[in-house]
């Protein structure tokens, strides 16, 4: 059992078991005394009880001394045999113990050098835990710097993801306006529609000579109409200076010589008068002729210019354009 539990016995341990080994010892030579002397009993004849001392029979003793002289020596020689027995079983134990004392030696030094071995693991195992904490501690404030900086990037990001916002809305435009200038040649010759556009042009270039003729032919009406006019004016002018003529002679006849002079005044101015006007309406009526004359060649003019339009928005005189949009448009090639 002590060989069993060597590894995992102390010093103390050790010791113990070789004194309780040692005293093991001598109960085994005690008992091979007490059993030797249990021997001689029975070969004197007496039974043994024990340790306890009996009642002798000094006669009997006398009357066997010669049977005793004969048998001690054979006793002495069994008793040396014995003791020669209990000798060898007290030096293998003697052996053993020295054996396991080297053993408990031995494991004494194992463990101071376990112990050795734990002071230093615990020494280690210490500083370890202090780094640990060291690390924990700095962790610990690295996490409130690394809060502070989510934070700070969050009201970054806020204000990031606006500018973003609009850079990319301004990049989408700046794409769809580069696509849109890049596809200017193919709207100008698929997308657009020259027969129509030729036809706008002619329309748009015919309506300022329309319009002058039609201002000529209106002015030339208005001229004529107030030459009309004036000419009436004119001839009742005409009339009344006649009747003032009349009315002045037959007050020069009657012997009014004054009123007379004054009415033939009168007749003067209005013939004078009648005369202007007569003149302003035949001019009138000349510029009405001439502006009647000239307004066709405002319509000769604007058909004119309109077909120079429309030739210049459709050199080719295309046709125009399909019904069908499948056929009406070619898509842009890469």
């Amino acid at each position: 059992l002590l060989f069993q539990c060597r590894p995992r016995c102390s010093v103390g341990i050790w010791a113990s078991a070789a004194s309780a080994m040692r005293l093991a010892i001598v109960a085994v030579v005690s008992g091979a005394i007490r059993a030797y002397g249990a021997s001689s009993s029975l070969f004197l004849g007496q039974k043994s009880e024990g340790p306890k001392s009996l009642p002798i029979n000094t006669k009997a003793l006398h009357s066997q001394i010669d049977v005793d002289r004969q048998v001690e020596k054979f006793e002495d020689k069994r008793f040396e045999a014995n003791l020669a027995e209990l000798g060898s079983y007290t030096s293998a134990a003697a052996a053993r113990a020295a054996a396991a004392a080297e053993e408990a030696t031995a494991a004494e030094q194992h463990v101071q050098q376990l112990d050795l071995t734990n002071e230093v693991t615990v020494a280690s195992a210490k500083d370890y835990l202090n780094k640990l904490q060291s690390e924990a501690q700095d962790a610990v404030e690295a996490s409130g710097e690394v809060a502070k900086t989510v934070s700070e990037a969050k009201t970054i990001s806020k204000a990031a993801s606006a500018k973003a916002e609009k850079l990319a809305l301004k990049s989408v435009e700046k794409m769809f306006e580069s696509k849109y200038k890049s596809l200017e040649g193919w709207r100008k010759e698929v997308l657009t529609n020259h027969w129509e556009n030729a036809r706008q042009a002619g329309i748009k270039a015919f309506q300022p000579y329309e319009h002058m003729m039609s201002v000529a032919n209106e002015r030339a009406n208005k001229y004529k109409a107030a030459a009309v006019t004036l000419s009436g004016v004119a001839s009742s002018l005409a009339d009344q200076a006649s009747k003032s003529s009349l009315t002045a002679g037959m007050k020069r006849m009657n012997g009014d010589m004054e009123g007379a002079a004054n009415l033939d005044g009168v007749a003067r101015g209005l013939r004078t008068h009648s005369q202007e006007l007569k003149t302003y309406a035949k001019n009138l009526n000349s510029e009405s002729e001439i502006l009647s004359e000239n307004a066709p060649t405002y319509l000769e003019r604007g058909l004119m210019a309109a077909k120079r339009a429309r030739y210049d928005a459709n050199p080719g005189y295309l046709p125009p354009l399909p019904m069908n949009p499948d056929f009406a448009y070619v898509p842009p090639t890469n």
